[in-house]
């Protein structure tokens, strides 16, 4: 798999020849591509996300090589509907496939550096996390990721708190930095906030299990029991 913007998809897909934009889209959603960055494709666009045919709460995501970037580039695109028609908005241009996530994770594992108990209400939990090389060789960082952990509640009922796509978390709030190369059996902090500004603050009392994953990479660090009292 390899990672094209936000999403992995398959070398197979992208190494297809692709079609018109227009048969995927219809020609009221190609015609309504940003030309900003330069004039897109017409032709090569492939799905890499989603569905066209029953979009659902996901919206489908469609990419073209993109010779004005250079080459093994990429235009990304979403799409979705408005007034019974395509419309689109453009995810990235200049875009490279870089190996995929898991590729990119393996040998690593985010740990718990002291695994949260119990907490009062309206307080928060120590989040301190670290990622480890667990494996035989050097972890080589390639720049492009950084070390943003998101940390959420789950409940007795299986939900989330807070849910996703809540809000944008603490990125506001917080400093990220790029993860370095990691040799054999080395960790290195990571910064963990919670995916809602609000945090524990607002969990009713109860026991829940604590979730935190490095986004970059989708890698979860094993589940923590909470309990707030």
């Amino acid at each position: 798999m390899l990672q094209l913007g936000e999403v992995d998809v398959s070398a197979a897909v992208l190494a297809d020849r692709g079609v018109p934009l227009a048969r995927l889209i219809g020609d009221h959603g190609a015609n309504s591509v940003d030309d900003l960055d330069g004039r897109p494709p017409t032709d090569g666009w492939r799905v890499i996300h989603g569905d066209l045919v029953h979009p659902g709460e996901v919206l489908p995501i469609v990419a073209a090589s993109w010779p004005i970037g250079g080459p093994d580039t990429w235009i990304v695109i979403r799409a979705y509907r408005a007034d019974g028609q395509w419309q689109t908005a453009v995810e990235g241009t200049g875009v490279v496939a870089r190996p995929g996530r898991a590729v990119r994770r393996a040998g690593l594992a985010l740990e718990w550096v002291t695994e949260p108990a119990t907490v009062a209400r309206g307080t928060s939990p120590d989040l301190r996390l670290v990622l480890r090389n667990i494996g035989q060789q050097w972890w080589t960082a390639d720049g492009n990721d950084d070390n943003y952990v998101e940390v959420w509640a789950v409940g007795q009922d299986g939900d989330d708190f807070p849910r996703a796509g809540a809000d944008f978390g603490d990125m506001g709030a917080v400093v990220v930095d790029v993860l370095p190369s990691l040799e054999p059996g080395i960790a290195v902090a990571v910064t963990a906030a919670w995916r809602h500004p609000a945090g524990a603050r607002n969990l009713p009392a109860g026991r829940y299990v604590l979730r935190a994953r490095l986004l970059c990479l989708h890698l979860d660090a094993p589940p923590a029991a909470l309990t707030v009292y």
